[in-house]
């Protein structure tokens, strides 16, 4: 059974609807810009009336994060760049084997659950202010210090490559841009950097949940208005999908790589961001709110980059668009995807109420 509906891909339709992202993305970095500023003045204020010293206002923002500051930048830290494209991607080349995020995030917010509580209290207790001072206060060791920096440092940069990777791909083939010009995502990082170095954490956390609220929004609409307009998981044909093997049960070996992926990964809650936000929470009710976030938001964002991939499968095949290794899909799938929802002519077309 093919999933229904056809698709109109007019290069015009394209066209105007690409006038969209060509106002948008510059109206949605002026309001990170607004935030920034706001964020720069009021962790200003608090150094000036000496209520946080200069290094814990800029770096936890004055320990100050609420609920939902926590929940939103603690969100947008976990479910980034690569669970917006890169899942999507891995689910399009691999199908329903994409479910090992889930079961891994579960295992990253049991963690911090575990972990999280006594860090906070210890580094308020103790001042500390990065990861590796509770190591440093505990065993009094500088070769322990710096050790676990470098590893840290080595695992946030294959941690930023994979999302500076996803960033990349995407924009440029949105864009037209060709897929090896870093050009673009060099000025979105220097942005980024930019609003780091005015207001600290406070100015990345605004930024999250700004971010992140897009991320939420985007996570509804785009699987709603490809369920609407193409079908769903139960559209799919086991006997007719253009993929078979994704119905058949995986091997041994790659159900062993499935647990050894999400045990792994629990790991993940050392990196330097993560456990920089669980420092700068205001209050044990702080903390809850980004272990809210960290439980529910897999089932928000990572099943659905699994559903946009492994649906995406059939709604590419269905309008002869290769979708094998060497087809044109294959470097970016998602970006194909997308191309083909932006070509509905708008979200009020996509979910049926323009015509």
């Amino acid at each position: 059974m093919e999933i229904h509906r056809g698709l109109v891909t007019e290069d015009q339709t394209v066209s105007n609807n690409m006038r969209g992202l060509y106002v948008s993305i510059p109206i949605y970095f002026v309001v990170l810009g607004i935030a920034a500023f706001v964020s720069y003045r009021r962790t200003h204020k608090q150094i000036m009336e000496g209520s946080t010293d200069y290094v814990t206002g800029h770096f936890l923002a004055g320990r100050t994060f609420g609920p939902i500051v926590t929940a939103g930048t603690v969100f947008a830290s976990l479910f980034s760049g690569y669970t917006v494209i890169g899942i999507p991607n891995e689910s399009f080349k691999v199908g329903f084997y994409g479910f090992r995020w889930v079961p891994s995030m579960a295992g990253v917010a049991m963690a911090c659950m575990g972990t999280g509580v006594r860090l906070r209290k210890a580094s308020v207790v103790r001042n500390h202010h990065t990861p590796v001072d509770f190591l440093t206060d505990r065993f009094r060791s500088q070769s322990l210090r710096y050790s676990v920096v470098v590893i840290q440092v080595m695992a946030s940069i294959v941690y930023l490559a994979a999302q500076v990777n996803a960033l990349r791909s995407t924009f440029n083939s949105l864009f037209n841009i060709p897929p090896s010009n870093a050009g673009p995502v060099l000025a979105i990082m220097a942005i980024i950097l930019l609003f780091e170095w005015v207001g600290g954490l406070a100015v990345i956390a605004m930024s999250d949940n700004i971010q992140g609220f897009i991320m939420l929004i985007s996570f509804i609409c785009l699987p709603s208005v490809m369920v609407k307009n193409f079908g769903g998981w139960k559209d799919l044909d086991p006997l007719t999908y253009p993929r078979p093997e994704f119905y058949q049960t995986q091997p041994m070996s790659q159900q062993l790589q499935f647990w050894q992926f999400s045990l792994i990964n629990i790991s993940f809650l050392a990196l330097p961001h993560i456990v920089m936000r669980l420092y700068a929470a205001i209050d044990l009710q702080a903390l809850k709110g980004g272990f809210y976030a960290m439980t529910f938001g897999p089932w928000i964002t990572m099943l659905v980059g699994v559903f946009i991939g492994t649906v995406g499968v059939q709604i590419l095949s269905d309008n002869g668009i290769d979708i094998t290794p060497s087809g044109p899909a294959w470097s970016s799938p998602f970006t194909a995807i997308l191309e083909q929802v932006i070509a509905l002519g708008g979200f009020a077309k996509g979910i049926g109420i323009r015509h």
